[in-house]
C-alpha cells in the first residue's frame, strides 16, 4: 500500500531541515569519517559503533535464492543511543536497462504477489540470525528424509518438500530487525532446486523517491511496519520503555554518481551503485528525516566515477 499524500512529504522535507539545522546548532558533537575502499565516505556521529562478526551479504544459505546483486563491500553500524542499524554497500549493477518507472515498478512488487522491496531487505540487508538459518537446513533436510544433504547433486533424486521454520531471536539489535521484518522462513524444493524466501510481516510501502547529494542520485524505498511494539517484544530485546507501541521503519536507498546508471555509458564502464540500508524505530510519523540527514552525509570521490 502506497503512502501519496503531498502533505505528508512535506512534513518530511520540513522535519529533515529541522533534523540538520539542529544537527548544526551543536558544531562541537563527535563525529567519525568512514571511508569505503572505492572513495566514498560518509560522516557519522560517534554514537554509532561498527559490528562485529559481520555476516556474509547475502548469508551463505540464501545467496542461491537471493536477487542478482553482487557485493564488493559491506559496512554495519549499531547505534545504541536510539536503537538503530545502519549499513554501507557497494555492489555491481544490475538495473541497466531499466528507467525510473521500471525501478520504481520493479521494487514495490507491483507485478508481483509480494513487494520485492521486502525481499531485497531479508536477503541482504536484515537477513535472519545464522543460528535461525542453521536450525532451518538441519530441520528441513531431517524432516524430508534427507541422508546426505551436502553431497552433490543429490537434490536431483529427492522429492519435491516444504518447510516452514520459526527463528528464536536473540535481543541484539540485528536480530530485533530480522524480527521486525520477517514472520518465519519458508523453505521449498521443487524439480531438484532448493529456495529460501521469508514470510514477511505486514508493511505499509511509501512512494520511491529521488534524492539528489553531493553529485550523487538516489532512488529511496520505504517499509514501516503495521504493527506496533508491544511491551512483550521492548523487553525481550532491551529497548526503551518509550518505544513500546512504535513502528519499525526500513531503508534502503539505491545510488551512484548523476546520472544514475541505467544505461550502459562508455565513459562511465562498469559504475558500480551505493546501497544505503537504514532500520529505525521511534515517536512520530516515520523516521524519513532521520534518513534523508544521513544520505546527505555521504560523498564520493571527486570527479567519479570512482
Amino acid at each position: 500500500m502506497k503512502k501519496t499524500a503531498i502533505l505528508g512529504l512535506l512534513a518530511c522535507a520540513f522535519a529533515a531541515l529541522g533534523f540538520a539545522r539542529n544537527q548544526a546548532r551543536n558544531p562541537f558533537q563527535p563525529t567519525q569519517r568512514v571511508s569505503l575502499s572505492n572513495g566514498f565516505s560518509i560522516q557519522l556521529p560517534v554514537a554509532w559503533t561498527v559490528r562485529a562478526n559481520l555476516r556474509g551479504v547475502p548469508p551463505e544459505k540464501l545467496a542461491g535464492s537471493a536477487p542478482p546483486l553482487a557485493f564488493s563491500e559491506m559496512h554495519i553500524w549499531d547505534n545504541s543511543t536510539d536503537s538503530s542499524v545502519l549499513e554501507l554497500g557497494v555492489s555491481n549493477n544490475p538495473f541497466l536497462g531499466l528507467d525510473e518507472t521500471a525501478l520504481d515498478t520493479q521494487i514495490d512488487g507491483a507485478t508481483n504477489s509480494s513487494p520485492a522491496l521486502l525481499d531485497y531487505f531479508f536477503y541482504f540487508f536484515f537477513p535472519p540470525p545464522r543460528d535461525c538459518l542453521n536450525g532451518a537446513s538441519a530441520a528441513f533436510h531431517s524432516k524430508s528424509g534427507d541422508a546426505d544433504s551436502d553431497s552433490k547433486g543429490a537434490n536431483r533424486s529427492r522429492p519435491d518438500f516444504d518447510l516452514s521454520y520459526d527463528c528464536v531471536f536473540l535481543p541484539t539489535l540485528a536480530d530485533f530487525y530480522a524480527s521486525q521484518l520477517t514472520a518465519s522462513l519458508h523453505i521449498s524444493r521443487a524439480n531438484g532446486a532448493t529456495h529460501w524466501r521469508g514470510r514477511a510481516q505486514g508493511f505499509y510501502l511509501a512512494s520511491m523517491e529521488s534524492v539528489q547529494s553531493n553529485d550523487l542520485t538516489f532512488y529511496v524505498f520505504e517499509a514501516q511496519a503495521e504493527s506496533p511494539l508491544s511491551r512483550a517484544v521492548v523487553n525481550h530485546f532491551n529497548l526503551p520503555d518509550s518505544l513500546e507501541g512504535t513502528q519499525a521503519d526500513f531503508f534502503w536507498a539505491v545510488g551512484a554518481p548523476t546520472p544514475f546508471p541505467f544505461v550502459p555509458d562508455p565513459t562511465r564502464k562498469n559504475v558500480p551503485l551505493i546501497h544505503v540500508a537504514y532500520a529505525a524505530v521511534g515517536p512520530g510519523p516515520n523516521k524519513r528525516p532521520e534518513f534523508l540527514h544521513i544520505l546527505h552525509e555521504i560523498s564520493a570521490p571527486w570527479g567519479s566515477p570512482y
